[in-house]
């Protein structure tokens, strides 16, 4: 834990060891609000490139969401093409249908 006990922040003052932060709740605090400004003068471009991880989750899961919920329109009209029902369906009264199970 070479880089670890080098780090004055982080330093029990008790026995040396790495357990506990030392900084107080203020200076954290600044600290988070400083990087949180930065983050929020961002350009999109560099927004991207520093976090391409962030955005690919974002878009897997957005799209997960946004195919749940077409799912059962595109179904709907999928069952009422001719194409098919004369493919998949069997012929009743000189129509084509599909059966329940679909």
């Amino acid at each position: 834990m070479g880089a670890i006990d080098d780090d004055k922040d982080l330093e029990d003052p008790k026995n040396g060891n790495a357990s506990i932060t030392t900084a107080s709740v203020d200076e954290i605090n600044a600290k988070a609000r400083h990087a949180t400004e930065l983050e929020k003068k961002l350009d999109f471009r560099t927004a991207v490139s520093l976090y391409p991880t962030a955005i690919g989750w974002s878009v897997f899961f957005s799209l997960g969401i946004i195919m749940t919920a077409f799912d059962p329109q595109l179904l709907g009209n999928l069952y009422a093409m001719p194409a098919f029902q004369k493919e998949f369906g069997y012929e009743y009264e000189g129509k084509f249908i599909i059966s329940a199970p679909w």
